[in-house]
């Protein structure tokens, strides 16, 4: 959880001190949020899907070696 949290510190960090980066990820964001607009609900349902099966997939136990 630390390492999550620090990864996450240090990514919205760089995005604070580089403006045409976070210019680039907004854009990206915008766009992403308006293709999605243009198949809802079946896009949103199969985001749902996609999230929830790696979801699923990261809580498995690992295989014993």
């Amino acid at each position: 959880m630390l390492r999550v949290i620090s990864l996450l510190g240090m990514s919205s960090g760089f995005l604070m001190i580089s403006p045409p980066f976070r210019a680039n990820v907004l854009l990206g964001l915008a766009r992403t949020i308006f293709e999605l607009d243009k198949y809802s609900p079946w896009s949103y349902m199969g985001l749902a899907l996609v999230l929830g099966y790696f979801a699923v997939k990261s809580l498995t136990p690992a295989k014993p070696q």
